[in-house]
């Protein structure tokens, strides 16, 4: 598969290590020379091609030969471009599948409005499970790791894990394992240890890649792990319908 990303930022370069030796064929543009450099000193052989261009440009495009490419994502820090990004490849190279990264999720509508983005993603990691066409299991998404020891993951809280209002220190998270933002409706929300955690949010967690299986074990059945890790009796599970 023909992948280029555009924008060589922690986003592109984080996908550029996801997908390498998946049989992907990848090029990287980024009009950023200095930048560029840094990319071309530190990836190898990841790359097909490093182009240090504008991904918005019919030429940068055209260099990198987009009429062959499978998928285009867009992961600059600029909606704008990405929009401009995918409707390119979509239009102008008859790309047939384009993702363009939503930095404002308020704009996700307007990507869909306008045309030219097959998917439109405004939380990161998902770019590389669309171009995999992985499937999300019971709620838990894995998503792009930040180094070779600790991963991100988002999941759904679902009705069996706990009571509505039980805050982030009761619950007991286990070993080396932190939630780095909640997702309540259209709410992002920085969590401190006195937050509640509600039925539905969705949690983004950073975790320690050798306790990433704990993690989901301990989000999947929680009453296995409850009497050990938290001070909170097991009798404030919500009980199973």
């Amino acid at each position: 598969m023909y992948t280029i990303i555009v924008g060589g930022g922690k986003v592109g370069l984080s996908l550029v290590n996801q997908l390498n030796n998946k049989d992907h064929e990848i090029t990287l543009i980024e009009k950023n020379r200095l930048l560029c450099k840094h990319i071309s000193e530190n990836t190898g052989d990841s790359l097909k091609l490093l182009i240090n261009g504008d991904g918005t440009s019919p030429g940068a495009m055209t260099d990198c030969e987009a009429e062959q490419a499978d998928v285009v994502v867009a992961t600059t820090g600029s909606d704008p471009e990405n929009l401009s990004v995918c409707q390119l490849a979509y239009y102008h190279f008859n790309v047939p599948k384009t993702i363009a990264l939503v930095n404002n999720p308020q704009n996700e509508k307007i990507f869909k409005q306008l045309g030219g983005v097959v998917h439109t993603l405004s939380v990161t990691k998902i770019i590389s499970d669309l171009i995999q066409e992985d499937i999300t299991v019971n709620g838990i998404i894995e998503l792009i790791p930040i180094n070779s020891q600790v991963d991100i993951m988002e999941l759904v809280v679902n009705k069996n894990f706990t009571s509505d209002g039980l805050m982030i220190k009761e619950l007991g998270l286990p070993e080396n394992t932190i939630i780095l933002s909640i997702i309540r409706g259209n709410k992002i929300i920085k969590p401190t240890i006195k937050e509640p955690i509600s039925i539905h949010d969705r949690l983004v967690l950073a975790v320690k890649r050798e306790h990433k299986a704990t993690v989901k074990d301990f989000f999947l059945n929680p009453q296995k792990y409850w009497e050990k890790f938290t001070n909170t009796p097991s009798s404030l599970l919500r009980k199973q319908d």
